[in-house]
């Protein structure tokens, strides 16, 4: 966490993209961490974003029933541009 912390006090740029054309909020999906993904949206973090697959973090989130990111990610204005009956 301090890293992060570090990273973001250095002013990085949260939503750059990595190979998969995943930034660090999606990192936050895999992981669980609700902390992290906090920090993020606190440093603008983009939930609205796609992945390279189209997913948005909010349907990551969902499908690795990560259900408290879910609830982070809606109250935090995260768009629903997927059919959540079909997960």
């Amino acid at each position: 966490m301090d890293i992060i912390s570090i990273l973001l006090n250095s002013k990085a740029d949260v939503n750059i993209p990595d190979e998969k054309g995943e930034s660090p909020i999606f990192v936050s999906c895999y992981t669980g961490r609700e902390d992290v993904a906090m920090l993020l949206l606190e440093s603008k973090a983009d939930l609205n974003i796609q992945n390279k697959e189209s997913q948005s973090p909010l349907e990551l989130a969902a499908l690795l029933y990560q259900g408290p990111l879910v609830e982070l990610f809606l109250n935090h204005g995260a768009e629903v541009t997927f059919d959540m009956s079909a997960l």
